[in-house]
C-alpha cells in the first residue's frame, strides 16, 4: 500500500507544491501504533522514504505526550466520509464499499477541502505545542 498508494499521492503533492529537492525532503510522516501498521517491513520502508522525519512510537520523534491524535484521519476524514456515505442507508455491502470508494476519491480530488484540512492540522499542532503537549480540543 505504501508504494502503490501513499508514494504516488505524496509525489503528486510534492510536484503540486514544487518541493522537488529530494524524496519528500520537506514532509514528515505520522504513524499510528496499530500493530499492522508497525510491522518491520512497513517501518523499514517508511525510514527509507522519510529518514528521521517519522513521528511514531519508538522512533526518534515520538507522538506528543498527552496529546490527542493530530492526524486528519482522526479529526476529520472518518467523520466526513461517514456523513457522506450514510446520507441514505446503503442497499448492501457492495453498495457501501462503492460509496466509500467514490467519496474517498472525490475527497482526494478536492484541493480546497484538503488545503483546509492541512491548515487545521497545522493549527492543531501549534495548539499542542502551546499547551505543552496537552489536549487541543476542550
Amino acid at each position: 500500500m505504501i508504494d502503490d498508494q501513499v508514494v504516488p499521492a505524496l509525489d503528486q503533492m510534492a510536484r503540486f507544491r514544487r518541493q522537488r529537492n529530494g524524496p519528500f525532503r520537506h514532509l514528515w510522516w505520522a504513524q499510528d501504533g496499530a500493530p499492522a501498521h508497525r510491522t518491520r517491513i512497513v517501518m523499514t520502508r517508511l525510514r527509507e522514504l522519510f529518514r528521521n522525519r517519522i513521528i511514531a512510537l519508538n522512533e526518534p520523534v515520538e507522538w506528543p505526550r498527552r496529546s490527542p491524535d493530530l492526524t486528519p484521519l482522526d479529526f476529520f476524514v472518518w467523520g466526513y466520509l461517514k456523513s457522506r456515505v450514510y446520507q441514505s442507508p446503503p442497499a448492501n455491502l457492495n453498495d457501501l464499499r462503492e460509496r466509500i470508494r467514490i467519496e474517498s476519491e472525490a475527497l482526494g480530488r478536492d484541493r480546497r477541502m484538503l488545503r483546509r484540512v492541512f491548515q487545521e492540522m497545522l493549527h492543531r499542532a501549534r495548539k499542542c505545542i502551546e499547551r505543552d503537549g496537552g489536549h487541543v480540543e476542550e
